[in-house]
This record gives structure tokens, C-alpha cells and sequence, in this order.
């Protein structure tokens, strides 16, 4: 791949259906000459979190824990919140997972955050492939597509996904938000 694709969200095309991608939306974080790690974002684990004397503990609370991948790492946040932010994922979207950062996060309901666990990785060859084989589509992630709710969000990402693809194959230069008020 000779460009980077961070800060973009792959929507699973219905052919992994059957797989751990099915239905998923996974949000792109790294790429390097070898691999490509992202999360996936719409597996809510379990209950809900919250933070007691420096550790994350389930359920209760106001916030749902996600399983972001099958391979192990730290609870993160996912935010758009720059003043607590440890790290830009997308325009408008952040990453922290310092005590402090989450503790706040936790605490304040008005904060859209999406709390994450583990990560995908694949090689670049691997997902060269799978995208050539049309398994995922990519499209640019929003705070607005990571905060959909759960539930919602594959269908529609997956329905704009649709509509992207559509419009590159036909030249549209501009595809309205609802195409049937055009």
C-alpha cells in the first residue's frame, strides 16, 4: 500500500458475514510498511464502567467497554475531546488512556466516548487483498460515524459505504445527505 489509510474506518462488506468482521466497523490507527492495526468498534463486551481507585471495573457507570480486536492491549478511549487527548486517530477524534483522561471521561456523560479494548491487526499484504476482493469498504472516520450507536452503526456506514462507491463509479462529484430530496 503506498499510501496511509489512519484515520479511516473499514465497514465489512456482508461476504464476513460468519466471521469476527461480520457487521463490523473498524476504525484504522497504524500503518507501517508491514502492518495495519485499527480497532473494531461496534462489539459492545458487556454492562457498563466505571473507574474505582485507579481501575477500570464493570458493570456500572454510564459507559460501555468494546471489544476493539483479539489482541490484547490496554482499555483506551476514543473521544473528541482535544484537551484531553494523547493522541489525534482523525480529524475530531482522539485517543487517551492515562488514569486521568478516563476518569473524566467516565465522569462526564456530555463527553461522547467510546471505551476499547484489544485490537486488530493485519499485514498490509493481508488487507491489500481483502480489499481487493471487495471484503471491506473504506470510507473517512467523523466523530459522528465512531459515536453511532452501536446497534445502528454497520447499516449505516455500510449504506453510506454503498453510496460512496456508487458515486466514484458514476463520477458524482457531490452526493446529497438524503438523495431522495434532490
Amino acid at each position: 500500500m503506498d499510501y496511509s489509510i489512519v484515520g479511516n474506518l473499514l465497514v465489512a462488506a456482508p461476504a464476513l458475514d460468519g466471521t469476527l468482521f461480520q457487521r463490523s466497523v473498524c476504525l484504522l490507527l497504524h500503518h507501517d510498511q508491514e502492518n495495519i492495526i485499527g480497532v473494531v468498534l461496534n462489539r459492545p463486551l458487556f454492562g457498563e464502567v466505571q473507574i474505582a481507585q485507579g481501575a477500570l471495573l464493570a458493570p456500572s457507570g454510564k459507559r460501555s467497554l468494546h471489544f476493539g480486536g483479539p489482541h490484547a492491549g490496554p482499555v483506551f478511549a476514543l473521544h473528541n475531546c482535544a484537551d484531553l487527548a494523547e493522541l489525534e486517530t482523525a480529524k475530531g477524534l482522539y485517543m487517551a488512556s492515562s488514569q486521568q483522561h478516563m476518569q473524566r471521561l467516565l465522569t462526564d456523560a456530555s463527553l461522547p466516548c467510546r471505551l476499547i479494548v484489544g485490537h486488530v491487526q493485519w499485514s498490509v499484504k493481508d488487507l491489500q487483498s481483502q480489499l481487493s476482493a471487495d471484503l471491506w469498504r473504506v470510507i473517512p472516520a467523523t466523530p459522528e460515524a465512531v459515536f453511532e450507536p452501536d446497534d445502528l452503526m454497520w447499516a449505516d456506514l455500510a449504506r453510506k459505504s454503498a453510496a460512496l462507491h456508487f458515486a466514484h463509479l458514476v463520477g458524482a462529484k457531490h452526493i446529497p445527505p438524503h438523495p431522495a430530496l434532490n
